[in-house]
């Protein structure tokens, strides 16, 4: 049974954080080393999400868990601040 959305997309994320360990970061990846990623290990991600997730599923997981960078504020006092993300 395929899990939930929720679920996938959390999953993701801890696979996210594994492969910074190893300086893999999937955030900075564009489309074409994601899909190499993918392919390369299929097995790790699949056995990470706990289903036979295809590669293509896995770069769009990718893309839906990147990190944002961080938006600028400007605040009344005129100068410009980096705003927290949420």
């Amino acid at each position: 049974m395929l899990p939930c959305d929720a679920t996938r997309l959390s999953r993701m994320r801890a696979c996210r954080s594994d492969l910074l360990v190893n300086d893999i970061a999937l955030d900075s990846a564009d489309h074409q080393a994601l899909a190499e990623l993918s392919r390369r290990h299929l097995d790790y991600f699949q056995l990470m999400l706990g289903y036979d997730a295809a590669p293509g599923e896995l770069v769009s997981l990718a893309k839906r868990i990147r990190r944002r960078p961080a938006k600028l504020a400007k605040p009344r006092s005129g100068r410009v601040k980096v705003a927290e993300e949420p």
